[in-house]
């Protein structure tokens, strides 16, 4: 008889990290989807049932990641504890392990940063650390034959122009700091933006979601919108990606392209509650830059950057599979 897990979703990252392992395992195990927020929506456009509240039973396995704000993930995974069901965490990001005040049999984590990160914390000194690496990064593993010049063919985008791909942040307020700073570089810059909004934003706050659409449109002819396609394209094809910490920029990193992390005080306070450090873990790596303006953005030493990637960023498209491996332990 199969045994039963039960997956729990909020946002994009939750969501990517999730489905992946879902996929792969469904013919072993009978699975229970819980989803809510954005989440819920891409659960729906892979053909997926869902429920969006607490199940009257667990199974025999809880598989969970941590979004942020952190409503259900957290909830189910406290009962997990209560009931006495072993309980796993995939982070899409570094530092999400501190949103829940569960305590999991498993974590599995993005690289030895993570592991190192987590290890530090005596909250967890029983349960087992994996560097997994994110099921969500498997997909980019696509990209691997393909060229830039190919993709920006395909989509249109001119070769010879510098390209920024802003991945605006949740928070209207972070973004339209943002969109003030890349409208001044862009009057003194012969270059590209391509922006996009955080589906969150457009669901929890559509009058915001309009006045970031309205101060975008300042920008003026430097600007290409692709809202229908799929955002890692959009990643390869560009040159630098802008955000604050998202998943996007890792995304970057992988990609080889150049994250910057954009820092204000509010900023740095947001990254503070949601990651537990108030510098985004890309920058330590070497990985990104940060960035409290724009001016230099063309002066990056793009070449370190990437040496680093290739050091601290390896992609070899398995880490759904090393993930079923420790969810195989428990079941």
């Amino acid at each position: 008889m199969k045994k039963t897990i039960t997956f729990v979703t909020k946002d994009v990252g939750g969501f990517n990290v999730i489905y992946p392992v879902a996929e792969k395992i469904k013919q072993d195990a009978k699975a229970i989807i819980i989803a809510e927020g954005v989440a819920a929506d891409k659960w729906k456009a892979v053909g997926y049932d869902f429920i969006s509240e607490i199940p009257r039973e667990l199974g025999d396995l809880v598989v969970s990641s941590l979004g942020s704000p952190i409503n259900l993930e957290d909830k189910i995974s406290c009962l997990a504890n209560k009931q006495v069901v072993p309980l796993i965490w995939i982070e899409d990001i570094w530092g999400c392990h501190l949103r829940s005040l569960a305590l999991p049999e498993a974590i599995c984590t993005l690289d030895s940063y993570g592991v190192e990160k987590i290890s530090s914390n005596p909250r967890f000194k029983k349960t087992e650390i994996h560097k997994t690496g994110s099921p969500a990064f498997d997909r980019l593993s696509r990209f691997f034959n393909l060229s830039v010049a190919e993709k920006r063919k395909e989509l249109g985008i001119p070769a010879d122009k510098k390209i920024i791909l802003f991945a605006a942040p949740g928070y209207a307020d972070h973004t339209l700091y943002i969109i003030d700073l890349l409208v001044e570089f862009l009057k003194k810059q012969d270059a590209l933006l391509i922006p996009r909004l955080h589906p969150k934003l457009q669901k929890m706050d559509p009058e915001a979601y309009q006045r970031c659409q309205d101060k975008i449109g300042q920008i003026g002819q430097n600007i290409l919108l692709f809202p229908l396609v799929n955002m890692d394209d959009l990643v390869f094809a560009s040159d630098i990606v802008v955000s604050t910490y998202s998943t996007t920029l890792v995304d970057a990193s992988y990609l080889r392209k150049i994250p910057v992390s954009v820092v204000s005080d509010s900023i740095r306070e947001k990254m503070k509650q949601d990651l537990g450090e108030d510098t985004f873990p890309l920058v330590n790596l070497g990985c990104g830059i940060e960035a409290k303006e724009l001016s230099k953005l063309f002066s990056i030493d793009s070449e370190v950057i990437k040496n680093n990637q290739q050091k601290e960023m390896i992609l070899d498209g398995n880490n759904a599979r090393r993930v079923i491996k420790i969810i195989g332990r428990y079941l």
